[in-house]
């Protein structure tokens, strides 16, 4: 149906497209200075709707909301110090929350890492793994949960009925792949309901919420 490229595009991108599936999304990472990031399609005839650049985030990771007209960004911002020594300056992890119909972010969150993030069915919540599990009200911004999950890759999911989030995981690192396997939470995070030892590198969960897949090495 199309194509699309960009010249100064490098690194993974993200796709998602908007709830009412009339605009597609493409979020890549830049080589170019002040290039924008972040790219809306209309998918009745795949012109560009509009772009975005926004200084204070390098992005990595999108999820839309599916209720609305929002949109997560997350990533990191260079920090530089008071003295003014780059040197001395740090990537800091951020989320930018982005007003689809104004076309800019709105408000920024600081996570404990680069999130992979969820947004809840109702979209009410956004839940973020980057070192910690966090879940925000994306309206005031308060953290409603903080939690500490064991270090992993993590596949971050709500189910489509909204009484479940699931995490899946793993530890390349170790070489064996023993895992941090699945954890099925209620969707408060209260408490924990099930977990699934072995690898799991990636989660996926039905639509009718009945069924639950995971991917694991080599199969």
């Amino acid at each position: 149906a199309k194509d699309i490229t960009h010249d100064y595009a490098r690194g993974p991108s993200a796709i998602r497209f908007s709830p009412d599936g009339h605009m597609l999304l493409h979020l890549i990472q830049i080589v170019a200075n002040h290039a924008d990031y972040l790219y809306a399609y209309s998918t009745d005839d795949w012109r560009l709707l509009w772009s975005l650049h926004d200084d204070r985030i390098d992005p990595l990771t999108l999820a839309v909301r599916p209720t609305g007209h929002l949109a997560a960004i997350g990533g990191t911002h260079f920090v530089i110090p008071a003295d003014g020594d780059r040197t001395k300056g740090k990537d800091v992890p951020v989320v930018g929350l982005l007003d689809l119909q104004q076309r800019k972010i709105v408000r920024f969150f600081t996570p404990a890492g680069v999130p992979v993030m969820s947004w809840s069915p109702d979209g009410t919540r956004l839940a973020l793994m980057g070192g910690d599990l966090e879940i925000l009200d994306p309206v005031s911004g308060r953290r409603l949960v903080q939690k500490q999950v064991e270090p992993s890759h993590i596949s971050l999911r709500y189910s489509p009925d909204g009484r479940y989030l699931v995490l899946g995981g793993y530890m390349p690192s170790t070489g064996l792949f023993p895992g941090f396997g699945v954890q099925i939470w209620d969707s408060q995070m209260d408490k924990l309901l099930q977990k699934i030892p072995g690898s799991s590198a990636g989660i996926a969960i039905a639509r009718d919420s009945r069924y639950l897949s995971r991917s694991q090495e080599g199969r």
